[in-house]
């Protein structure tokens, strides 16, 4: 087994490209954390790093990384429309009468409520049939 250095991918992720991959996992992490809260669903973060070695010049190396983030999204609506004679798809249904409605106004003029006792004389009810 190679020997390790500890802390050494930190270390490494922070230096990859001056430290904007760093930034990338951060606003991605974010994001995610954010899509998950918004949506209760899940997300799934993706680092991917490329090792090659540099022909010819014994322990250099080409590092290549790349970020990938599968953010939740929210379920999409549906939208029900009608098709007119004209085959238009139209929101209100044209075999449907439309009625015609007005504002009513609205005055100060207050009511006094009247309390009603809760029981109910049963004698007073009569029954019909």
């Amino acid at each position: 087994m190679a020997k390790t250095n500890a802390g050494g991918f930190v270390r490494l992720i922070q230096n990859i490209r001056r430290g904007m991959t760093m930034e990338e996992l951060d606003q991605l992490l974010a994001d995610a954390q954010q899509a998950v809260n918004d949506t209760g669903k899940m997300a799934t973060l993706s680092f991917s790093l490329k090792i090659k070695p540099v022909k010819g010049m014994s322990g250099q190396f080409q590092l290549e990384d790349s970020t990938k983030a599968k953010l939740p999204e929210h379920d999409r609506g549906m939208t029900v429309m009608f098709e007119d004679k004209d085959c238009n798809l139209v929101l209100n249904d044209p075999r449907q009468q439309e009625i015609e409605l007005r504002s009513v106004p609205v005055t100060s003029q207050t009511t006094d409520l009247v309390q009603v006792p809760e029981e109910t004389n049963q004698s007073q009810l009569k029954e019909v049939h």
